[in-house]
């Protein structure tokens, strides 16, 4: 994934293969081409940025605009339960991700709790809860426009959980120096002054906005800028890829958008090593082999996501199926048959809906309240079809800080002939 599967050839590789000037010539074709964005006011090392938008790019992103119609088609086909469940454990799995990547251990098990009762004593929950609801939104909300949007979104983003060492001093931005290291060596040092940091922070919004470019593409480049500048003692990497996803779900789907963490976790390496072509010194601020990297990864996630989508939606039609056939057989009633043909048909839905949920990997169980709104029932109608399923030992409910949250007991995942979901967390 570092471009050259393309057959792209980087700079570095021209200047040791066939020489310096050489490498000149191509480097002054490729910084005048028709289809090359300089951006000249940000500096990688000594020298100017540039990108190539070339046949390459340009053959990826139609593969991915082709793509997000068929993911489009197929999460039009879900039910407003099943999305809403689909889309809360997609932004869980993007915040897990994106914090290994960092080596920050998150749990799918410590966002899940902080979720069902809305305050936890661990910052690391904490965080989560408000990322949560930035990541469930990222399609209505517009990306920071200004460096003091993007100190206050980072501040909402990271309050509570920084080390004091690392509470920022500048008035936007760090003013210290920063070095990244691999353990026993640096292998970046951003660059360093707050004046510097708000030029660039500049820059990149100014480039990630910019009608005149691609919005995916500006948005992976803006993404590298962002990263190299480091505006941060810490959280970069958690903020910047926030800050990315925001950006793409402009273009594409809110799906896509939190499906890409993942992907860029686990493909980690070649996620660094992006950064690291960039930067050589030979490749003379060239990003194209970055964006080709970034839109492989892009592909690789709609990839999964695409295959997910049909493996759940086959789910979904099985529970279809196995409700009808209850409806047909109420064995399952073991005796107890209530009064009324509503009662029946009310404890359908709910295991439907609670189906629906499990299918899905909702990370938090739906309250009375969810479902009474699911279901158009007043409670005490709720509260009665929840009894009899209680009784016949099917679903069970968990007082969870004020409120109780209602699953599927294992009894119930076996009459609806639920398939097990592995845990994709690592």
């Amino acid at each position: 994934m570092s471009g050259a599967g393309n057959g792209y050839r980087t700079l570095k590789s021209i200047f040791h293969e066939r020489g310096e000037a050489t490498a000149q010539a191509e480097l002054q074709a490729r910084r005048n081409g028709y289809s090359t964005y300089l951006i000249d006011t940000f500096k990688v090392g000594n020298h100017p940025l540039f990108y190539l938008v070339d046949r390459a790019a340009l053959a990826s992103f139609e593969r991915i605009m082709k793509r997000e119609r068929r993911i489009g088609q197929l999460s039009s086909r879900l039910p407003r339960a099943a999305m809403t469940s689909y889309l809360l454990d997609l932004t869980v799995r993007s915040i897990v991700a994106t914090d290994r990547i960092e080596g920050v251990h998150t749990t799918r098990q410590i966002i899940s709790d902080a979720l069902a009762t809305g305050d936890s004593e661990d910052p690391r929950a904490k965080r989560a809860v408000e990322f949560t609801s930035l990541l469930t939104t990222l399609g209505d909300r517009q990306p920071p426009a200004t460096v003091e949007e993007v100190r206050k979104l980072y501040d909402t983003l990271l309050e509570g959980y920084l080390d004091d060492k690392d509470h920022l001093d500048g008035e936007l931005f760090r003013t210290g120096p920063v070095r990244i290291t691999n353990g026993t060596k640096d292998v970046h040092i951003p660059p360093v002054g707050e004046k510097n940091i708000i030029a660039n922070i500049e820059v990149a919004l100014a480039h990630a906005l910019d009608p005149q470019a691609s919005a995916l593409f500006s948005a992976i480049i803006a993404h590298f800028m962002v990263e190299y500048t480091h505006p941060f003692y810490d959280g970069n990497g958690r903020f910047g890829r926030y800050l990315l996803a925001n950006h793409m779900a402009q273009v594409l789907s809110h799906l896509t958008a939190l499906t890409l963490p993942s992907t860029l976790n686990l493909h980690k390496k070649q996620y660094y090593k992006a950064f690291s072509v960039v930067e050589e010194p030979y490749n003379y601020g060239e990003a194209t082999s970055f964006l080709h990297t970034f839109l492989q990864m892009t592909e690789k996630a709609q990839e999964y996501l695409e295959k997910e989508l049909k493996t759940r939606y086959e789910a979904l039609k099985s529970l279809r199926e196995r409700v009808r056939e209850l409806e047909q057989d109420r064995e399952w009633l073991q005796g107890e048959d209530p009064k009324t043909q509503k009662q029946v048909t009310d404890m359908l839905k709910l295991l439907h809906l609670l189906g629906q949920t499990c299918i899905f990997r909702a990370p938090v169980a739906p309250t009375s309240s969810n479902l009474e709104d699911a279901l158009d029932v007043t409670a005490p109608t709720l509260r009665d079809r929840l009894k009899l399923l209680q009784g016949l030992g099917f679903v069970e409910g968990v007082k969870v800080g004020r409120t109780r949250r209602w699953s599927l007991t294992e009894a119930g995942t076996d009459l609806l002939g639920l398939p097990a979901v592995d845990d994709d967390e690592d």
